[in-house]
């Protein structure tokens, strides 16, 4: 059975090409939204979720697949964000997703982002999550000049 290392979401990240070892910068931990006009635009998101997994006893090379969705505040609604297949050939798996867009929130909440992995053909997904608080802030009311 696979079991979940970690799960980080970020601004941005880089991999060492000949350790492998990655890098992960601007951590994010929270997002403040600001209410707008209605055809104000909407700024971009630049979001970067890297997952890891271990690999089990007898995983080695055996086919799996991943998912990463988002759920969106504040009625937890699915945002798939990227799927695919991988084999264990070691005993750790990293999967990365990046994100570059708009993500449209209803309001404040919990924006959850998921990692799910599991042995091709089976129902059972195993899952790792990452919290993101999402405010709103109301923007102050422009004083006209004088």
């Amino acid at each position: 059975m696979p079991k979940p290392v970690y799960i980080l979401c970020s601004e941005s990240g880089s991999e060492d090409k000949i350790t492998g070892l990655v890098s992960l910068f601007n951590l994010i931990e929270k997002i403040q939204i600001v209410k707008r006009e209605q055809n104000e635009p909407v700024p971009s998101l630049s979001l970067r979720v890297t997952a890891t997994w271990a690999r089990g006893e007898d995983e080695l090379d055996q086919l799996f697949e991943f998912e990463t969705a988002a759920y969106l505040p504040p009625d937890n609604d699915e945002m798939m964000l990227g799927k695919g297949e991988f084999r264990f050939t070691m005993p750790f798996q990293r999967i990365t997703m990046r994100m570059q867009g708009s993500l449209v929130f209803q309001g404040p909440g919990m924006l959850r982002i998921e990692n799910r992995i599991r042995r091709a053909g089976t129902d059972e997904w195993f899952r790792q999550e990452y919290p993101i608080l999402v405010e709103v802030q109301v923007p102050p009311a422009q004083t006209p000049s004088l």
